[in-house]
């Protein structure tokens, strides 16, 4: 599904990635984990486009997507939420939606436009929990909410691949459930492939089918997480801290 090769990448002199190498596999929920400015979200941004790599290949379903701007990766099927949850506070979720995509210029609006109705829309606020608040100003959403309307506006574009930038950061325990509740559920149902950047460890515990650690932009352990985890580098580097 996705592979990189020996990607590197280097801001003002400064090594941020360094010679990566790894695969997210089709229909798999795959969690990149690391201490902060270990590299994770440069290789989310390699990967969308959003920064150029300095060396290596990336390739989705098997092939290279390294000249690709950003919305012809997305055309291809990537398809991410951010750290910070974009809502606008004055208008509805409806509006946010619509304002959002046909605003970007990435064409995704037209893609939504020909390929989905209004009843996907609150479809998939529903199999988020949300169909209660469709017509709720960005304003009166908690915060964990607006993390639930970034899931949903990842669900909605067509995709192969979906790209969750910390989903749980700030939750409570119950919606961190409920997160992996709908994402266990939507990959049996539609066979999604799921690659995470997280920080909780009980969460991609109970969620990830594999882990890639990074440290100082190097990947140093991956595989099923009951291994990764209890890898002595692993809590060396980056668990020692959380406990």
């Amino acid at each position: 599904m996705l592979r990189l090769t020996n990607v590197s990448k280097v801001f003002g002199g400064i090594t941020a990635v360094d010679n990566c190498s790894f695969e997210v596999g089709r229909s798999s929920i795959t969690a990149l984990i690391g201490p902060n400015g270990a590299g994770k979200s440069t290789i989310f941004q390699l990967i969308t486009g959003v920064e150029a790599l300095d060396k290596g290949v990336i390739e989705l379903d098997g092939m290279s997507i390294v000249h690709l701007p950003v919305h012809k990766r997305a055309k291809r099927g990537i398809s991410r939420t951010f750290q910070a949850t974009r809502v606008f506070k004055n208008l509805t979720l409806r509006e946010s939606f619509y304002l959002a995509v046909r605003n970007g210029d990435d064409g995704l609006g037209r893609m939504w436009e020909t390929e989905h109705s209004e009843h996907r829309f609150e479809e998939t606020l529903a199999e988020v929990g949300l169909e209660k608040t469709l017509h709720a100003l960005g304003d009166e959403l908690s915060y964990g909410q607006k993390k639930l309307f970034a899931l949903a506006m990842a669900f909605l574009f067509p995709h192969t691949l979906l790209m969750l930038d910390e989903p749980v950061a700030g939750v409570n325990p119950v919606l961190r459930e409920q997160i992996i509740h709908i994402l266990l559920r939507r990959r049996a149902h539609t066979g999604d492939t799921v690659f995470i950047i997280e920080h909780d460890i009980e969460f991609i515990r109970n969620l990830a089918d594999k882990v890639i650690v990074m440290d100082a932009g190097e990947v140093i352990a991956e595989g099923e997480p009951r291994d990764v985890l209890n890898d002595p580098r692993v809590i060396k580097s980056y668990l020692g801290e959380q406990v």
